[in-house]
């Protein structure tokens, strides 16, 4: 028998039909599902610090259930000292809630919202903990491997950051760790320690105030709609309080349920796998409308896709990213000329709308014409970014890609247009680019982009002056003439870019003694007409001090 194929999750947002009493009543109880998940968060956030790791069974009450109990036999006996009673007497009173190790923070969460709804919160806040925790672990091991250390002690010392990195004990400096039996010592423990601070430093912890609901069977379920024309599916859903309000209302055998009319799609229906009874009610942050997510696992189904398109795979494929060019393949094929254009026509528009609600003294948010155009343009750019990715897989089939680390800027767009488009833009390729990974099995490989559109693909020469302007691309030494774009996209493929993919302090200077060494060592001597561009090329001074070529032949 085979293995059993992983679990991937993929969740389709679907439109509610709902009246505006349980729209308030859903956000209502959004915003106490948020304020759960931040008293939470600040629970595990302690955890991690004391113990080196986040404990979903963490409670503090439990934590001091000791000293609670010693804590109670003092006050009962500076009570009976006090009054000159028997201790017995107040063993049945209730002690104030000031007490510390008495009083369970968790408590009134689970008075207003839940027991069932704050573990789900819990859980919702413990994944997007350890998400944050597992990418912090890749900046640390990047930091190690980028580090100054010096020849002497930077084996040893590399080993020792490595193996406190695996086992996450940053800051739980107590955790005996070994290396051959030998114990790691305090002064690396405290340097992986000040490391990671600084890596936490630069990165701002997740923040759950504009979090969905993540919500499962336990206080939901769907059900098909047997009458309704508009919609497909009903979502039950309870509330908490919610039948103690209908009560006082005075209604007849009120229940705590809200039943949310659902409506769906065919992209949606046409999806394979297994229906999950788990949901999310997402509210747009920039609109404030409520959808729900229907997750599917679609980990069988994605295996099975993945076999057939490995069968027909035409091997790796390099890719340059731009505006102007969306992306050039290594082939010469150019993708997506119209998105720059296109993005400076919405840009217009959105500077001239935040430019006339800014005259009356208003933020531009606060315009409903604002946040459509808004919205429009993010839709636009994940509409082109997927369309692109798309055709590439249909036409190309490549079994792997090779990118340059994306920089979603131009200098020919506002900063309010150049902050949307690298917010939305981003997230939008990382979110396709894992879409493909798991369907397909096309993996991605970042590249160091340095130099690559001012190295020749053919030669290897580097010149800024090969880039004459922002199409062409003319080599000062061997003549070759392509779009710019192509030629970029040709070097991220070869195989002396591809040996650049950590990102590390100094890797342009690394990169550029590679370029210029390599060519100096295929050609050594000068050339003699035309004249050889290496004698007034910068990058070329440092090399050979007294004569940096050798001589023509005689």
């Amino acid at each position: 028998m085979g293995e059993a194929a992983p679990s991937i999750f993929r969740c389709d947002k679907l439109p509610t039909h709902m009246n505006a009493g349980k729209i308030q009543t859903l956000k209502v109880m959004l915003q106490a599902w948020r304020r759960s998940a931040k008293v939470i968060s600040d629970l595990q956030w302690n955890c991690f610090f004391q113990t080196g790791g986040f404990n979903p069974f963490f409670d503090p009450a439990a934590v001091h259930r000791k000293q609670g109990v010693e804590v109670r036999t003092g006050v009962l006996r500076q009570i009976s000292h006090h009054f000159g009673v028997e201790p017995t007497e107040f063993e049945k009173k209730r002690l104030p809630r000031m007490i510390p190790g008495l009083v369970d923070v968790l408590a009134p969460l689970k008075a207003a919202l839940g027991a069932a709804e704050v573990q789900m919160v819990r859980e919702q806040v413990l994944g997007t903990l350890n998400s944050y925790l597992s990418n912090r672990q890749n900046d640390f091991r990047q930091a190690v491997f980028g580090s100054c250390l010096s020849a002497d002690e930077y084996e040893t010392t590399r080993h020792a950051l490595l193996v406190i990195n695996k086992a996450k004990a940053w800051f739980n400096l107590k955790r005996e760790l070994q290396i051959d039996g030998n114990p790691i010592d305090m002064r690396t423990r405290k340097l992986a320690r000040n490391i990671m601070s600084q890596i936490m430093n630069r990165h701002r912890k997740p923040r759950f105030s504009r979090i969905g609901m993540v919500v499962d069977q336990r206080i939901a379920t769907l059900s098909a709609s047997t009458c309704g024309t508009s919609f497909d599916m009903w979502l039950k859903l309870r509330i908490a309080g919610l039948r103690e309000t209908r009560k006082a209302a005075g209604q007849k055998n009120p229940d705590g349920f809200i039943h949310i009319p659902i409506r769906s799609y065919d992209r949606f229906n046409a999806r394979k796998g297994a229906r999950k009874q788990s949901f999310q009610i997402i509210e747009d942050r920039h609109t404030g409308t409520i959808s729900v997510g229907m997750i599917t696992d679609v980990g069988e189904a994605f295996q099975a896709s993945r076999e057939v398109y490995a069968s027909s795979a035409n091997g790796p494929l390099a890719l340059d990213f731009g505006l102007k060019t969306l992306f050039a393949t290594e082939h010469g094929d150019l993708l997506g000329r119209e998105f720059l254009r296109k993005l400076k026509a919405l840009d217009e528009t959105l500077s001239g709308i935040a430019r006339h609600v800014q005259r009356s003294g208003q933020k531009p948010r606060s315009s409903k014409r604002y946040v459509m155009h808004a919205e429009r343009t993010r839709g636009y750019i994940k509409t082109e970014l997927n369309r692109i990715i798309n055709r590439l897989i249909a036409t190309k089939r490549p079994s792997k890609l090779f990118l340059e680390r994306l920089n979603f800027q131009s200098t020919g767009l506002s900063r309010r247009m150049n902050r949307l488009l690298q917010n939305c833009g981003r997230s939008v390729l990382q979110t396709k680019l894992q879409a493909i990974n798991d369907e397909f099995g096309i993996e991605t490989t970042e590249v160091v982009s340095a130099y690559t559109s001012q190295t020749c693909s053919c030669c290897g020469y580097v010149d800024k002056r090969n880039r004459p302007s922002q199409e062409r691309f003319t080599c000062k030494w061997c003549g070759s003439k392509m779009h710019a774009d192509v030629n970029a996209s040709r070097n991220i493929g070869s195989e002396r870019f591809r040996s650049f993919t950590a990102l590390r302090p100094g890797i342009r200077k690394a990169v550029l003694d590679v370029l210029v060494s390599e060519h100096i060592e295929r050609n050594k001597r000068r050339r003699g007409s035309p004249s050889d561009p290496r004698e007034t090329n910068p990058y070329f001074k440092d090399w050979t001090p007294e004569v940096r070529f050798l001589p023509l032949a005689a």
